[in-house]
């Protein structure tokens, strides 16, 4: 039996795969010439709240209640939704029907911007494809 070969560099960690998101730089540097600290703030946070292999936000959706939203992202009342209005129409998130046995409705997070696991499964990828964060990375290429 041949022994495997580490291909691993002496000086280099592998770390583990479900502790990264991927970050799609060109969608940050877009996303920094149209939004706020604030409003990059949130969308830092819906990164973080986004679920392995699918960017579900639960259990965000369009009826979380803007008191809610307020509490969950520590933002001024009176900003909350003039915020979640800029960010859905950029397309940084969207209501996405998922099905679990049950049909639930979530906010997901544009996967233009980050995901979190190896491979994005077309159905989501699909809401986005037209979206101006979308669009702006494919004029940058």
């Amino acid at each position: 039996m041949v022994p495997k070969k580490n291909n691993i560099p002496k000086d280099k960690l592998i770390h583990k795969y479900g502790s990264f998101y991927k970050v799609n730089d060109e969608a940050i540097s877009f996303l920094k010439t149209v939004l706020s600290t604030e409003e990059l703030g949130v969308v830092l946070l819906m990164i973080d709240k986004s679920n392995y292999q699918t960017n579900v936000l639960v259990p965000l959706n369009d009826s979380t209640s803007l008191r809610q939203l307020e509490e969950e992202f520590n933002i001024g009342r009176n900003r909350v939704k003039k915020i979640f209005d800029k960010l859905y129409k950029l397309g940084v998130y969207a209501q996405v029907r998922v099905a679990n046995g049950i049909y639930n409705e979530y906010w997901t997070l544009n996967p233009y911007i980050s995901w979190k696991g190896k491979f994005i499964p077309q159905e989501i990828n699909c809401y986005f494809d037209k979206t101006i964060i979308a669009n702006s990375i494919r004029i940058m290429d």
